[in-house]
């Protein structure tokens, strides 16, 4: 088996699982959620007027707090699962854009951020590689990519 036919089978995955999980994700991991999203807020300098993407934002946890703390922020989010991007839409007010996409193909245009965050994602990409060159791609030159990652070890 070739290495694009294991990562198709790890994204049809991914879209099943969360497909599922989506309605109440956020109840069955919400101490989980809040900790990580706390602490990549912790380690990142953000102000007002930074444009900032969240790659697999889920069901948008990290962009509420950041619309809370920076509310003139101009902010956006990308995540591969239909069903989440919903539960996003649902909290967030329409100003911040949602996208569907995946963190190898980040459906925004290059040099747009000022800062790009990920929290709990990398743990599901099979082309790192690519991921980071999307990442930095979007990314404007100087700003700041901040990663939040579970360790199972």
């Amino acid at each position: 088996m070739t290495a694009d036919h294991h990562a198709d089978q790890n994204r049809a995955f991914v879209l099943e699982e969360y497909a599922r999980l989506a309605p109440f994700y956020e109840r069955k991991w919400s101490f989980y959620v809040r900790t990580t999203c706390r602490e990549t807020l912790s380690r990142m300098h953000m102000t007002s007027k930074d444009s900032i993407l969240d790659v697999g934002c889920g069901t948008g946890a990290l962009l509420h707090l950041l619309h809370t703390t920076l509310p003139d922020a101009d902010l956006a989010g990308a995540d591969p699962s239909p069903e989440m991007l919903t539960v996003a839409r649902n909290r967030l007010p329409a100003t911040i854009a949602l996208k569907q996409g995946w963190a190898e193909m980040i459906p925004f245009s290059s040099n747009t951020f000022d800062i790009v965050v990920s929290c709990n994602v990398f743990h599901y990409i099979r082309q790192p590689n690519e991921a980071l060159n999307e990442l930095g791609r979007v990314l404007q030159k100087g700003g700041q990519l901040g990663f939040t990652h579970r360790d199972d070890d």
